[in-house]
């Protein structure tokens, strides 16, 4: 009886050392998405300013063109919207930690 209530807690702990990590992962995540949010609408402002600047001839425009953003290669400008913690494959990788045994991997989470 000492040896399943070991398991179970050793288990227990596996699943909320899991559940952190991903929670970290996503806020690390959040994270990096704002800041790139961030220096890209100040990108836009910057353009904007220039462009209105080198209107009234007040900058080269060298210096319009240089701060002319351009769109992202990745994706369009960066968006807001976050889905938040736990992602559904994060969902998937806790359902897993919770009822796999730790022979059994888990073909749609890879855990």
């Amino acid at each position: 009886m000492v040896d399943a209530e070991y398991q179970l807690k050793t288990e227990q702990a596996k699943y909320t050392d899991l559940q952190m990590t991903l929670e970290k992962q996503g806020l690390d995540q959040k994270a990096a998405a704002a800041t790139v949010n961030s220096e890209y609408k100040q990108a836009q402002l910057k353009a904007d300013r220039d462009k209105e600047l080198a209107k009234e001839g007040l900058i080269p425009d060298l210096d319009e063109k240089l701060s002319t953003v351009k769109p992202m290669s990745c994706c369009s400008a960066p968006s807001s919207n976050w889905s938040g913690f736990p992602s559904p494959n994060n969902r998937c990788k806790l359902s897993c930690q919770r009822k796999k045994p730790k022979s059994i991997n888990c073909a749609r989470c890879s855990s």
